[in-house]
């Protein structure tokens, strides 16, 4: 899947503002457990490997950089990326991991280790 999306952060009282301006069909709390490795070459590659936990469903998750004329594009806040997506129960093991990185992207990760986990609320909005 082709991921185009422009992210920004905002203070409370601006979020506030545009949640009491505009309609979200639904807001949701999610889990993300994010892996990187210690030479640094996901980053590198501007890869981003997580497990995402929302709605009582996990979600093992890579974006990486689109190919077929359309590069990572990182301008401002917009993000144009791959993502692959795949359904999973835990737990994960590395070596599951490491074999969907390499599959997805060609590259061979052995170092992967977490460095936590970030708790996010989703707004959506349709007004657009």
């Amino acid at each position: 899947m082709l991921e185009i999306e422009y992210k920004f952060m905002t203070n409370e009282g601006l979020a506030n503002k545009l949640l009491a301006q505009y309609n979200f069909s639904k807001n949701f709390s999610q889990i993300n457990t994010y892996y990187i490795d210690r030479n640094d070459i996901l980053r590198k590659n501007h890869i981003t490997v997580r497990i995402r936990e929302k709605n009582n469903q996990v979600y093992f998750q890579i974006k990486y950089p689109a190919k077929n004329n359309i590069k990572h594009h990182s301008c401002s806040n917009l993000s144009v990326r791959n993502e692959y997506s795949e359904k999973c129960r835990f737990p994960l093991t590395a070596n599951f991991i490491q074999k969907k990185i390499e599959k997805i992207t060609g590259l061979i990760i052995y170092d992967l280790y977490s460095p936590g986990q970030m708790i996010t609320e989703r707004y959506v909005c349709n007004d657009f």
